[in-house]
C-alpha cells in the first residue's frame, strides 16, 4: 500500500510519476494516468476541504487520532472517513442492527424492542440507513440515545430520499459516516464495502430479518471475519425474510429472543420493565369502566383476536370476531388512543 511508504496522504498525493513508479505498486502507464487525472483536478483538494467545512463534515484519515481504533484494526480499513456529527460516538461500545428492507411487522416490532433496551443499557446502535429494519433501528435509537448511520454514498447524498429528516436527526444526535467523497451516488457496488464499516465499528451484529442472499448476510460475514459475535432473532419459517437469519442460526450464530441475551455478553444490565399481566388487566378494567357492557365484550373479543407478533387486517378481524366493520373501526380507535394496540403499515393492527 502506498501509504505505508510515505508519511501521510498529502505526501502520497504529491508524488511525481517517477516516485510512483519507484514504489513498484503501479505500472508506468498507471502512474501516467494518475498524474494526468491529478493535473485535471488540481483544485479538487481545496474544493473538497472548503465543501466539507461549509457542510460541517469532518475528514478523518487513518493516521488521525480521531480515527476509530476498532475500524483501524479490520483487514481492509477505509483510508478516509467523512463524518457529520459526533466523533465521540464512533469510539463507544456498539451493536450493529441490520435486516431486510422489506421488513414485516414482526421484524419492526422485534427491532424496536431490542433497540430500545440496548440503547437504554448504554450501547450505541450502528446501521446502514436503508428502508425497513435499518430505519426502524435508527428511529428507535434516537428516542433513547444516539445512533451511527454508515452510508454507501457521499455524505451530502440522501439515500433513500424519504430518510432526509432522519439523517438530519442522526447528524445532530449521533453521526453520519461514509468513506465516499461528497456527491458520490449510491451505486450498488458501494454497499458491500459500506457493510464492512458497519461490522468494523461494532462489537457485535444483530440480524433481525434477512433473505438468504442479502446485504445483511454480507455484514455478518465481515463481522465473523473480524471476530465479532453474530446474534439472530429467529423468524417465521413461512416468511422469506426469515430464511437468511434462520440459516445463520443453523450455522452457529447465537439465537436471541430477548435483549438480555445480548446484554449479558456485554456485561450490561437490562433496564426494560414490562408491565405485568396484573397491571395490564387493571389498565383494561379502567377502560372498561367507562364503556357499556356490549362494547366491553366486543373489545375483549378483538383484543383476544390480535397478537403481538403478526399484525392483522380489518378483514381478518371481521372474520375472527363476526363483528361488522363499523363497530370494529370504532372500537379499534378506542383501543388505539388508549395504547392497547398499534396500527402498522397497510392498515394492519397489532397488540401491544
Amino acid at each position: 500500500m502506498l501509504l505505508k511508504l510515505v508519511e501521510d496522504p498529502e505526501t502520497a498525493y504529491n508524488l511525481t510519476s517517477k516516485e510512483l513508479v519507484s514504489s513498484k505498486l503501479f505500472s508506468l502507464e498507471k502512474c501516467n494516468k494518475i498524474i494526468s487525472c491529478r493535473s485535471k483536478n488540481n483544485n479538487y483538494p481545496t474544493y473538497l476541504k472548503n465543501f466539507c467545512e461549509n457542510q460541517k463534515v469532518k475528514i478523518i484519515s487513518i493516521f488521525d487520532s480521531e480515527y476509530p481504533q476498532k475500524l483501524r484494526s479490520i483487514a481492509n480499513p477505509p483510508l478516509i472517513l467523512y463524518v457529520k456529527g459526533s466523533l465521540d460516538c464512533l469510539k463507544k461500545q456498539g451493536i450493529a442492527i441490520v435486516g431486510s428492507r422489506k421488513a414485516t411487522s414482526y421484524g419492526v416490532k422485534a427491532s424496536t424492542l431490542f433497540t430500545e433496551e440496548l440503547v437504554k443499557a448504554g450501547l450505541i446502535v450502528i446501521s446502514g440507513g436503508a428502508r425497513g429494519i435499518d430505519t426502524s433501528a435508527h428511529q428507535t435509537a434516537l428516542k433513547f440515545g444516539a445512533t451511527i448511520c454508515v452510508l454507501g454514498c457521499g455524505i451530502d447524498v440522501t439515500y433513500p430520499a424519504e430518510n432526509r429528516t432522519l439523517f438530519q436527526n442522526i447528524a445532530t444526535n449521533g453521526a453520519l459516516i461514509t468513506e465516499y467523497p461528497p456527491h458520490t451516488p449510491p451505486l450498488a457496488r458501494n454497499f458491500p464495502s459500506r457493510n464492512r464499516i458497519i461490522a468494523g465499528l461494532s462489537d457485535g451484529v444483530l440480524l433481525v430479518e434477512a433473505v438468504q442472499k442479502s446485504g445483511s448476510l454480507i455484514t455478518a460475514e465481515f463481522a465473523l471475519d473480524e471476530g465479532r459475535e453474530i446474534y439472530c432473532i429467529p423468524g417465521n419459517i413461512f416468511t422469506p425474510t426469515s430464511k437468511g437469519v434462520n440459516h445463520l442460526i443453523k450455522q452457529g450464530a447465537k439465537l436471541v429472543d430477548s435483549p438480555k441475551d445480548i446484554l449479558l455478553d456485554f456485561n450490561l444490565e437490562p433496564t426494560l420493565k414490562k408491565a405485568s399481566e396484573k397491571q395490564q388487566s387493571a389498565k383494561m378494567e379502567n377502560l372498561f369502566s367507562s364503556l357499556p357492557s356490549e362494547k366491553t365484550n366486543a373489545i375483549k373479543l378483538i383484543y383476544k383476536t390480535l397478537n403481538n407478533t403478526e399484525a392483522k387486517t380489518l378483514d381478518e378481524i371481521i372474520i375472527a370476531t363476526n363483528l361488522n366493520a363499523q363497530t370494529i373501526n370504532k372500537l379499534l380507535f378506542i383501543m388505539l388512543i388508549n395504547g392497547y394496540i398499534e396500527e402498522v403499515s397497510g392498515k394492519k393492527y397489532i397488540r401491544l
